[in-house]
């Protein structure tokens, strides 16, 4: 329970063609380059795609391309108007998603697939997918740009994400191999492959992947969870609680990093590190920053307020945590249950596991 779920709405993380996320960035796709004599409402269509950047202009250039296909076009010359309209679907697209709106971004990269099938749409579909939580239809498109496009990172990355997030972390740990196998020094993949060795319980290497990608990328206020998590699971509670501080200092808006801070807290072993005014605050600004209560945060209250010898409140809090709980984690329910006996009968909780390196601690399943 000391560390929050996955510190990422899904698909938050993903990258699009164009390189968001990793380094260094992909080349973004050019336009279609012609020798052919185009009709003039296509040449138009051509010279307005050289600067295009924002949605009206890509929209401009749809607009023009769909009314040359509706003329009398020689094979290439329609074949050329084609590949012309679907990059700018595409690229509309990129725009799109870029604004997050992903309803509008996702109908573009189906019209690009639609006008002329390629890769850079298909991985681009795929993000939207995962954004509007189809994540079925997603993980099929990353697998057919995988199947063609095996030296591109974001892909490997990108699956990776949504494996993770399945929980399946064993394959996105092969799959962020292949990303930084592609992109050595990438810090999200290093953080994201962290992450899902700390779940299966690898701490050290996990220790090893977030100290690498924090040296990369310093302010990260969500690696710096992840590590904290494995550092408390290797007794290293100093550390933990100097993650937690630099996590809060650098995001003071992160839920996440009050809610470690909480559970560490209250919670931890070594009383030295234990402070039950202070945990009770900061599980309370993890809801109040989270906006609405969930099970991770109000069973985080409920620790602190035993913790300080509130054990009614506690107690009410703890039955909250177990309303919330959702169905795919009715499993944590019967330890959430003994906790609440604990409070029931005015007994703190404390963790007293040494840490472990092979399985990894069922309270900290999503």
């Amino acid at each position: 329970m000391f560390m929050d779920e996955r510190l990422w709405r899904i698909a938050a993380g993903l990258c699009l063609a164009v390189g968001m996320a990793l380094a260094p960035a992909v080349v973004q796709a050019q336009q279609p380059q012609s020798p052919l004599k185009l009709p003039k409402t296509v040449e138009q269509a051509f010279e307005t795609s050289k600067a295009a950047t924002t949605d009206a202009q890509f929209t401009t250039v749809i607009t023009l391309c769909r009314r040359g296909l509706e003329l009398k076009l020689d094979a290439r010359q329609a074949a050329y108007t084609r590949r012309l309209l679907a990059w700018a679907y595409n690229q509309r697209g990129e725009v799109r998603a870029d604004a997050g709106d992903e309803q509008k971004a996702l109908a573009d990269f189906e019209q690009s697939l639609a006008t002329l099938p390629g890769w850079r749409a298909t991985h681009n579909r795929g993000v939207s997918y995962a954004a509007c939580g189809k994540l079925d239809e997603a993980l099929a498109d990353f697998d057919q740009v995988i199947r063609s496009k095996q030296d591109f990172a974001p892909v490997w990355y990108n699956r990776a994400e949504l494996r993770s997030q399945q929980g399946s972390y064993q394959a996105a740990i092969d799959d962020y191999r292949q990303a930084l196998h592609l992109r050595p020094n990438d810090p999200a993949a290093l953080a994201g492959r962290g992450y899902a060795l700390y779940q299966l319980g690898k701490y050290e290497p996990a220790i090893a992947d977030l100290c690498r990608s924090l040296e990369l990328e310093p302010k990260q206020a969500a690696t710096l969870v992840y590590r904290a998590a494995a550092y408390y699971e290797t007794g290293r509670y100093g550390q933990a609680a100097d993650d937690c501080r630099s996590a809060v200092r650098l995001d003071p808006n992160s839920p996440a990093a009050y809610q470690a801070t909480g559970w560490l807290l209250a919670t931890c072993p070594d009383e030295r590190f234990r402070d039950a005014k202070l945990a009770v605050k900061a599980a309370q600004k993890a809801i109040e920053l989270r906006g609405h209560k969930t099970y991770r945060d109000l069973e985080t209250l409920a620790a602190a307020l035993a913790s300080d010898g509130q054990f009614q409140l506690a107690a009410n809090t703890q039955r909250q945590a177990i309303a919330a709980l959702p169905p795919h984690l009715a499993e944590l329910s019967a330890e959430f249950k003994d906790r609440l006996k604990r409070y029931e009968h005015h007994q703190a909780y404390l963790e007293t596991r040494v840490a472990r390196t092979s399985s990894p601690r069922s309270t900290m399943a999503r």
